[in-house]
């Protein structure tokens, strides 16, 4: 009798310590959203030619379009915090003076918001709105675009991207 309360105390014990794990950190609490996704690779689901990765530094959000059949690199982008939006690609680089703001930065989520400034005040004129969540290693994006007026989304979007450990390619496509 006495065995049979150890195995199963053993076993309710071990169960209850799977059950209170998991595979990614999203419980931590200690950690800033952009603490915990630093430097990992994500793929949007459903398409290969896409790849992002979360910066914790000047460099906040940075995306490497990649031409599989070629195996080379299409274009890279980079949302900075010094007001800048890269991008690069075979044979040049251009740079877009933007505004960008973190709104939210909390152990769950992410959103940022910027808008080019070479169309304030102008018809052109709108708020792009990114927002991300980390959930069960997948990482979801809901972007806006706001009328910056009135505050109101225009458009919605969503994409949901998944870990990543692929060899990118390290030269551009000619």
């Amino acid at each position: 009798m006495k065995t049979q309360i150890k195995a199963t105390l053993l076993l309710f014990t071990a169960l209850l310590l799977l059950s209170c794990s998991s595979d990614d950190d999203t419980n931590d609490t200690n950690q800033l959203f952009l603490d915990k996704l630093s430097g990992q690779q994500f793929k949007e689901v459903g398409y290969d030619d896409g790849f992002y990765y979360f910066a914790n530094g000047n460099e906040l959000w940075k995306g490497t379009y990649i031409t599989p059949e070629d195996n080379c690199i299409d274009e890279t982008e980079v949302f900075r915090l010094d007001g800048k939006l890269i991008s690069k690609f075979f044979g040049g680089e251009d740079v877009e003076d933007i505004s960008l703001e973190i709104k939210l930065h909390n152990d769950k989520k992410l959103v940022f918001e910027y808008y080019y400034l070479e169309y304030l005040n102008t018809a052109n004129h709108i708020i792009m709105q990114y927002e991300f969540e980390y959930r069960n290693n997948r990482v979801y994006e809901t972007n806006s675009d706001i009328d910056p007026s009135t505050r109101v989304a225009t458009e919605l979007d969503q994409i949901v991207y998944e870990k990543s450990n692929v060899n990118l390619p390290t030269s551009f496509c000619q």
